[in-house]
């Protein structure tokens, strides 16, 4: 990376934007890299030590004034005093010419006593205090600026240190990844990937972010506030400039004599130009061997060290452009990613509106004070202005930096599902990660709690260690995995499927078979009552039925085998024991497979076509109503109401014959249905079930197909 002051010096080759230039020369906007701001904070800290000079100067002339003005009201005193009693006893002299001028001298001095101390009062009023308000609001105003600058600068650092960490973050997670792939096994590579990936964007994001900041801030921002310090400065030698002619006006009216001296220091505080003082100060200062603005940081790819070993396989690894990086493991952190940065956007933007309403208005209460002072001092709102000014520069920059980041994903479609088109993922041999599209799928989210649990876990994402109350984590009520909170929003979305363990017998039992197993288990059925046998068992009565009924000649079925003593509750307590020591052990693993009970003609591209029957191999069932899967060598999108979950080893069969169900436990068939085989028994019934019901029918009414 660059230094600032490099940057500095590059980016000056650009220029500043176009503006009216003072006819008298340059201007502080000349100057906006950052070493001159030492040298502006100086020469307008000179033009603060005036003014607080002249302060101190107005302040002791009128303590001078006053203490003239007291010693000839007290030498007038005195005198008269004398002329009291000597000089009027002797009544001639008294009421000569030559005491009436006396009297006159006196009473001048006394007149002259009285124009001093009204001086003094009105260099202290007009001149000093005013003085001291101007420079007091000014100084603060300059330091507010500088302080603002400062704090500026900060966040720009550490929005580039942040890139530099980012970046260093980023070559370490893919030299990770691509020295992975000089091994053979692919077993861990999804986490490598997915780091390196994710490293990546953030980088990427960060870095665009950056840049967008550099160029408001560098591009627009720093001549502005250039502008509105050089108006602080000329507004205070203004000041100065008021006060002074105040000071001359009353000496003006009170040394009538001097007025030629008067005239000269007049014409002397006329003479003052701010923009010229300017101006001089800038033809001492070399800018033509400076560039501005610095230049942006641009994308870098990460270097991969060679390999150390002699038998290392070389490395074939395309280096990653500068764009976001879409992959099917980074769709949901992307999503997320994206989410966050319109929601930031929105709120910025709010603030920024609500930001620039209260300043139209504070700066419509500035003129109307402007206008008529009588309604309040203008200059109690200026530092408001620029604060108001300053809070609206930093919203514009960050808005700038997320609409930059957004940008990253104008190129990308988002889904809101998965059942919209979407291209193929293929794994390669070497561990490469699998590309998609430039298109951005919701998926599952996760169901995420915090957990609660002290024994330790690993993280799914960074592979670090999770243990309450000394590092935090969530876990997912649906998929159970486990994540930091900080690492939530890079892991992928939620699979849709629970992890079922062997914890007790009900542990892997269906939900459609957990009530009346939990119900038989609580129960105790006489063997000679057929009736509760009957209520246990009952089936109810659904659309199919009727339609299965009516599907064909009920003269062409066989007849179904008798139900004899077998089929009594011992019988039907045996098949619920036998159904979950042996059918439910198969669900302990993860549902892989599913049976197809109705054909499926595929309406888009990326659809897959299905025949009752199939067997089709999972894929991504995150969502509630489209499956992905495989048939063959076959993949696509399919309904999931139309499949019917299986696990491996189940027997798929085919319906034959109508048979309606004629007592409880009995599952009513319609010919061509699919049914899948839960257990058979000797008896020449079988135990099996068809979509959401289950239940007894005849062997000889069904066909076998495949096994899964």
């Amino acid at each position: 990376m660059l230094s600032r002051e490099a940057m500095d010096t590059t980016a000056a080759s650009h220029g500043s934007p176009s503006s009216t230039a003072p006819q008298d020369g340059k201007r502080f906007r000349n100057m906006p890299y950052s070493s001159s701001n030492e040298s502006i904070r100086s020469y307008t800290g000179l033009g603060v030590k005036l003014c607080e000079t002249a302060i101190d100067f107005f302040q002791k002339l009128s303590q001078l004034e006053d203490q003239h003005s007291q010693q000839l009201s007290s030498l007038v005193k005195s005198f008269k005093k004398r002329t009291a009693e000597s000089l009027k006893k002797d009544m001639p002299i008294s009421s000569s010419t030559q005491f009436t001028a006396w009297e006159a001298l006196l009473e001048q001095t006394e007149m002259e006593a009285k124009a001093c101390g009204d001086l003094s009062q009105m260099l202290t009023n007009s001149v000093a205090q005013q003085l001291v308000d101007i420079t007091n609001r000014k100084k603060q105003l300059l330091k507010s600026w500088f302080v603002f600058r400062e704090q500026y600068m900060t966040r720009v650092d550490k929005a580039e240190d942040s890139v530099e960490k980012l970046f260093s973050h980023y070559s370490e997670e893919w030299c990770r990844y691509a020295q992975s792939l000089e091994k053979d096994s692919l077993k861990s590579k999804d986490t490598l990937i997915l780091h390196s990936y994710n490293a990546h964007n953030d980088y990427i994001m960060q870095l665009t972010g950056f840049n967008s900041l550099h160029e408001v801030y560098y591009g627009k921002q720093i001549y502005d506030m250039l502008d509105e310090l050089q108006a602080i400065h000329e507004d205070l030698t203004r000041g100065f400039t008021t006060c002074v002619n105040k000071q001359v006006q009353l000496y003006t009216e009170k040394y009538e004599q001097s007025i030629r001296c008067v005239q000269l220091i007049q014409g002397s505080v006329a003479s003052i130009h701010p923009s010229g003082d300017v101006a001089l100060f800038m033809q001492g200062q070399d800018t033509s061997s400076k560039s501005y603005p610095p230049p942006k940081l641009h994308f870098q790819t990460p270097e991969i060290p060679p390999s150390k070993s002699p038998d290392a396989k070389p490395i074939n690894l395309s280096p990653l452009d500068d764009s976001l990086q879409l992959i099917d493991m980074t769709q949901a952190p992307l999503l997320h990613a994206n989410d966050t940065l319109r929601k930031k956007e929105l709120d910025l933007q709010g603030d920024k509106e609500k930001l620039q309403n209260e300043y139209q208005s504070v700066k419509s209460l500035l003129d109307s004070y402007r206008e008529n002072p009588t309604l309040g001092d203008p200059n109690t709102l200026v530092g408001e202005l620029l604060d108001m000014r300053n809070r609206i520069r930093v919203k514009e920059a960050e808005l700038n930096m997320i609409r930059a980041k957004l940008s990253l994903f104008s190129s990308m479609v988002t889904l809101n599902d998965t059942t919209d088109d979407c291209s193929e993922q293929v794994s390669t041999p070497t561990g490469l990660p699998r590309k998609t599209s430039e298109t951005l799928v919701q998926g599952l989210d996760h169901q995420f709690m915090e957990r609660t649990q002290k024994l330790p876990v690993q993280c799914a994402y960074c592979e670090g260690i999770i243990q309450p109350p000394i590092t935090k984590g969530l876990k997912c009520k649906v998929c159970k995995v486990s994540v930091h909170t900080k690492c939530q929003q890079y892991i992928p979305f939620c699979s849709g499927v629970t992890p079922i363990k062997s914890a007790g017998m009900f542990a892997a039992v269906p939900k459609r078979f957990s009530k009346m197993l939990t119900k038989r288990a609580s129960q105790v059925v006489d063997e000679a009552d057929p009736d509760e046998e009957e209520a246990f068992y009952e089936v109810p009565t659904t659309q199919d039925k009727t339609q299965g009924e009516e599907g064909s000649s009920p003269d062409a079925a066989p007849k179904p085998p008798p139900r004899g003593p077998s089929l009594e509750a011992n019988r039907l307590s045996k098949i619920e024991k036998e159904f979950m020591e042996s059918s439910f052990e198969n669900t302990l693993e993860q549902t892989d497979y599913c049976v197809v009970l109705y054909d499926y003609s595929k309406v888009n591209p990326n659809d897959l076509d299905l025949k009752s029957g199939d067997i089709v191999e999972l894929i991504n069932t995150a969502s509630e109503d489209w499956w992905k899967g495989r048939v063959r060598d076959r993949k696509g999108y399919f309904p999931a109401s139309y499949v019917m979950s299986a696990t491996s080893g189940q027997t798929v069969m085919k319906v034959l014959y109508n048979f309606a169900s004629s007592s409880g436990g009995e599952l009513s068939l319609s010919e061509g249905q699919i049914v899948l085989m839960v257990r058979k028994d000797n008896d020449g019934w079988m135990y099996g079930r068809s979509g959401n019901e289950e239940g007894l029918f005849p062997e000889n009414y069904v066909q076998a197909l495949c096994v899964v």
